[in-house]
């Protein structure tokens, strides 16, 4: 075709050149076959490569073609390349790519917006997989504001494309919307602006309305799971239990629809349902109904039996039942058992792991998502460990073995401390820091005991004061406030001892009626007549006194 030298053939020729490039990676998507689909992939960019001079020459919307398809040619080369500086060597001529298709794009067709906002999708899909290959955390950060910015311009021109969109659009539609919520993740990562959080949800919204308008309805629980997902990170169980009901029924749909995949989607049905059950299970556990919640996790677990894909999960949620059993038991303040309780738990999230370590990983389960739940099981398991021993640790006080208990909690302290260091969520942080925090209030006022002397008591009642100003937990706080004032009248039941002033009985009582009043607040009813007595014991002796 070297005669068709007028202008009209050679715009027409670099046209068909973009079909080319464009046929190639199309093609390759749909092998199964990674060498056949890395060979593909290689052909389309070396056919980007040998036609782009003649193109530049022509310019015009051919060029701004060929240039859109030779980058999305070399954003998915990169995808399966392994060697990271290829990887990274591709992507950078393939956002180079981008920048300049992009700057074509608004010259040659302005009022195109479906093709506008597919090159902006484009060109934050290639930063963002960079972000993912840098390390630097400030470069990183760069990289995802960008991809954010680009991914958000893209997908607002094609909401102001004014025809109605194919399925296959669509499609696309909802996918970027996907791919726009992963990068808003990424970014929230880095920067906790809660702001994103929304937007995630805003954008899951306008995935599954694409995907309904496809219908598809296996794509619309999808997304619907991604909502469910943000809510449950933003701590909105109750919202996220919800959607991840509403997620199940769009899989039971699909399964419906799509009989030949409905071993699939019931698998996910299940899955979904599930989730919903462990969502109400941890609104359970937030309103202190922790033997609600242990059910709960007992039903979770039962359903995730039934699946084939998550099957190996089920033992860890059966864990988390036991560990809800455990807080009830804490809270009834009954800590010999407590302690068994919490041991067993502990023992449920070892078994746990063991089945984890078993899971084959199969379509769908990554290496990566296996690895995860590996570690949050051992990090539940030394959760456990830890509230074990501060049960054990109570009862060591009740046998008056003080100084034992004193160590007792310093051990459960340090490893919720080496926990807290651990956990990727503020969240999860501080609550592992204010039980260390708690852990080594209690302990200060065993060593008081042992001692005691009225500045150790002190010192106990001000950290058990610093552990109630971080507790998110108000009836863990109305308990800490409890032992600040309990301390604080042990203070001056050691002065006492020195000096009977009738202002000292005043205090200690004082100081007694407040401590009741906090365990009251936190319903610790054994706590709270066991100051009461306290209290009458020391109205006795203030009566002795004064017979004295």
């Amino acid at each position: 075709m070297a005669h068709l030298c007028d202008p009209i053939s050679q715009r027409t020729l670099v046209d068909s050149h973009g079909d080319l490039v464009q046929s190639h990676y199309i093609y390759a998507d749909f092998t199964t076959e990674a060498l056949q689909r890395k060979g593909l992939l290689e052909e389309a960019v070396a056919t980007f490569h040998e036609r782009l001079p003649s193109a530049r020459r022509i310019r015009g919307a051919p060029f701004s073609y060929l240039m859109y398809a030779g980058m999305e040619a070399l954003r998915l080369l990169a995808r399966i390349l392994d060697d990271g500086g290829r990887k990274l060597d591709a992507l950078g001529e393939a956002l180079n790519t981008a920048d300049e298709s992009n700057v074509l794009q608004q010259r040659f067709s302005p009022c195109f917006y479906w093709n506008i906002g597919v090159g902006y999708i484009s060109e934050g899909s290639i930063r963002y997989e960079m972000a993912m290959l840098t390390p630097e955390l400030a470069k990183r950060k760069e990289f995802l504001e960008t991809a954010v910015a680009r991914l958000r311009h893209g997908l607002d021109r094609i909401r102001n494309y004014p025809y109605s969109l194919s399925p296959g659009q669509l499609l696309r539609v909802g996918d970027s919307y996907l791919h726009f919520i992963r990068a808003l993740a990424r970014l929230f990562d880095d920067t906790g602006d809660a702001g994103l959080l929304d937007e995630q949800i805003r954008a899951s919204d306008l995935a599954a309305e694409a995907y309904s308008k496809a219908q598809h309805p296996a794509r619309v629980a999808e997304a619907i799971w991604y909502r469910a997902r943000i809510h449950s990170r933003k701590g909105e169980h109750g919202e996220g239990s919800k959607h991840y009901a509403r997620s199940s029924e769009c899989y039971r749909g699909a399964a419906d629809a799509v009989p030949s995949l409905g071993g699939l989607y019931h698998d996910f049905e299940k899955y979904m349902l599930a989730w919903c059950r462990i969502e109400e299970a941890r609104v359970s556990h937030a309103d202190g109904l922790y033997r609600e919640a242990s059910e709960t996790y007992r039903l979770a677990s039962t359903i995730l039996k039934e699946t084939n894909r998550w099957a190996p999960l089920s033992e860890h949620y059966s864990a988390c039942a036991i560990l809800e059993g455990a807080e009830a038991l804490c809270h009834e303040e009954d800590p010999e058992l407590a302690a068994k309780a919490f041991s067993e738990a502990a023992d449920g999230f070892a078994a746990s792991k063991q089945s984890l370590s078993e899971w084959r990983v199969i379509e769908g389960v990554e290496a990566a998502e296996k690895d995860s739940w590996r570690a949050v099981t051992a990090a539940r398991e030394r959760y456990c460990q830890a509230r074990a021993g501060f049960e054990e640790a109570k009862v060591l006080d009740r046998k008056g073995k003080h100084d034992v208990s004193a160590r007792r909690f310093a051990i459960a302290a340090g490893i919720l401390e080496g926990l807290a260091k651990e956990e990727e969520t503020a969240e999860g942080k501080q609550e592992m820091l204010s039980l260390a925090l708690l852990g080594r209030a209690w302990g200060s006022m065993k060593r008081a005991e042992t001692r005691g002397n009225a500045d150790a008591f002190e010192e106990a009642a001000r950290a058990f004061e610093e552990v109630a100003e971080a507790m998110a937990d108000g009836n863990v706080a109305a308990i800490c406030r409890g032992n600040a004032a309990f301390c604080r009248a042990l203070k001056s039941g050691a002065r006492l001892r020195i000096s009977h002033g009738k202002g000292l009985y005043r205090e200690t009582k004082k100081y007694l009626e407040a401590a009741a009043e906090s365990y009251i607040e936190a319903g610790m009813e054994r706590a709270a007549n066991w100051t009461r007595a306290t209290e009458h014991m020391f109205d006795g002796l203030g009566f002795f006194a004064q017979a004295e």
